[in-house]
């Protein structure tokens, strides 16, 4: 149900903030500001698979959640003009 989205999508944010934090350690600093980069750049595309679930689409790219939340992810840190603590 709803509390297993939850709980899925939290996991899915532990770990995405982990491998942000893994390959781009100097720029993040500690594993929080991993994290919130991770929540930031997760907004819009839970916001696009909420919509889509809403209206009954599908989009047919696997992994397409992923790979939109890793373009965010990216823009981010591309406009990090100092790490983060």
């Amino acid at each position: 149900g709803l509390s297993s989205f939850f709980i899925t999508r939290h996991l899915y944010l532990l770990v995405f903030a982990f491998g942000i934090w893994l390959f781009f350690r100097n720029q993040v600093g500690k594993y929080s500001g991993a994290l919130k980069i991770s929540m930031h750049s997760f907004t819009l595309p839970i916001l696009i698979s909420t919509t889509l679930n809403i209206a009954n689409l599908t989009v047919p790219i696997p992994a397409w959640f992923v790979i939109l939340h890793a373009i965010f992810a990216f823009y981010i840190l591309s406009r990090l003009e100092k790490p983060l603590s």
